[in-house]
């Protein structure tokens, strides 16, 4: 295999490795009905969180950035849930 075949061909195959990471990252993933539980779950635990934090609190950009997180932490706990499952 000539230099110019190498090259091309590892370029092939980091292509094909971006691509399986780009469809792992944007691509939809099916729930077992186990992890379907869990993320229900998550979503009513930190739901009861955000009502505790507005009952607690004032309304205010603290408050606000508060509830982005907790937005954030359950797109993050879904999303790992998806991707690599349940214990």
């Amino acid at each position: 295999m000539t230099d110019r075949e190498l090259e091309t061909q590892e370029q092939l195959e980091a292509d094909a490795a971006i691509d399986a990471d780009l469809l792992a990252r944007f691509h939809s993933h099916n729930l077992t009905d186990e992890q379907y539980n869990v993320v229900e779950h998550l979503r009513e635990a930190i739901l009861e969180l955000a009502r505790d934090l507005c009952g607690m609190t004032n309304p205010s950009r603290e408050q606000s950035l508060s509830l982005t997180h907790l937005e954030d932490a359950l797109m993050w706990a879904v999303k790992g849930v998806a991707r690599h499952g349940v214990q």
